[in-house]
């Protein structure tokens, strides 16, 4: 009996081809959350914008978010404004007026949670992220 592998030309082209498949996957996978270049990956993990800050507030939207859009309404207002000691009390607006905390900081005591608002399996993470970024345009 001999414990010399056989080559098979056959077996050895079909995992070529199945490894082939996969790699040619990969590429058209990472488009599925509305990301197609490289550039456009977040750089922290889940909660990175895929927006830029321009103003303060600033109008965001469901279009500007794609998948990581974490809400049922299409669009609200963030801003973000330094308290007493310097650190950033987070806000939403939605449309209709109402204002939300995005984060737990004493200058939002008394708001409703902008949590609240999020889907089931959603992170509010890119919205706050995108918020910070808003301290510096004050």
């Amino acid at each position: 009996m001999s414990t010399r592998l056989e080559f098979r030309p056959r077996i050895w082209s079909e995992i070529v081809l199945a490894l082939v498949a996969a790699l040619v996957a990969v590429p058209a996978l990472s488009g599925c959350r509305g990301l197609s270049h490289p550039e456009e990956f977040p750089t922290s993990g889940s909660s990175a914008s895929p927006v830029e800050a321009t103003s303060n507030p600033q109008t965001i939207t469901c279009e500007e978010f794609g998948d990581l859009w974490p809400f049922e309404f299409d669009r609200c207002e963030v801003s973000a404004e330094p308290d007493a000691s310097g650190d950033p009390v987070l806000r939403l607006t939605t449309e209709d007026g109402t204002v939300y905390a995005l984060n737990d900081l004493s200058g939002n005591d008394g708001l409703p949670k902008a949590e609240d608002l999020v889907r089931p399996g959603a992170s509010i993470g890119p919205i706050r992220s995108f918020a910070l970024g808003l301290v510096d345009l004050e």
